[in-house]
Formats: structure tokens, sequence, C-alpha cells
């Protein structure tokens, strides 16, 4: 699988992100990590976008991603919740521009991490 690019937040997604996209869907698909599980991290992240990461509330939540998802893969124990929250922690942190995220930066993480939930279903 080709490894993830902090340009693709920081920059924008081009076609080697969208290689990435497909590796890690098909990833996620192999290691078991459910669509449900999926759904339930990605709903969180279209909550956030819909109200704007420019919101204090919103910016709380999102800062509560991290530590959610962290949760959900110790709960799960899969290798796919695992695979997941590996690469969702360096999406993440790639979000911030010192000690917030930027709404540049929240909206291509958004576009990476839907992505990937399309070619998971794929």
């Amino acid at each position: 699988m080709s490894e993830f690019k902090n340009e693709w937040i920081t920059k924008g997604l081009n076609r080697s992100a969208i290689d990435y996209c497909n590796a890690m869907g098909k990833e996620l698909v192999d290691n078991k990590f459910t669509t449900t599980q999926f759904r339930n991290i990605f709903g969180e992240i279209k909550r956030i976008k819909a109200k704007g990461i420019e919101n204090q509330n919103q910016i709380q939540s999102f800062l509560l991603l991290k530590p959610k998802v962290a949760y959900a893969a110790v709960r799960d124990g899969k290798e796919g919740s695992k695979v997941f929250k590996g690469e969702f922690d360096k999406m993440w942190d790639a979000v911030f521009d010192g000690e917030h995220p930027t709404a540049d930066r929240f909206k291509n993480f958004c576009d990476l991490v839907e992505g990937i939930l399309a070619f998971h279903k794929n």
C-alpha cells in the first residue's frame, strides 16, 4: 500500500492520493473493518463539516475524534480497526496548522476520508 502524505491534507488531493484511497479501502475490507464502523466515524466528520470547522464547538468535536477512534479500535480489537486508527491519526494530525485545524485542511481531510470510504464500499 502507498504511504500517506501530509501534502494531501495541506495542499490538496492528487492522483497518488486516489491510489492511496483505493489501496486503503481494500486493506480495510481485507482486515474486516466494517462499513458500520467506518460510517460511525464518517458520520461525525460530516456533521462537523456541515456546521463548519470554524465554529468552536465543532473544533471541540474534531479534537475528540482522535480519542473516539482510539477507543473504538481498542474496544473492537480487530486488525482493521488498528489499521484505520493508525492511518486516521496521521490524517488527523495533518489538519492542524499550529494549535488549530484550518478549514482548507479539514476539507482535504474530509475528501480523503470520503475517498477511502468509496473504495471500501467498492
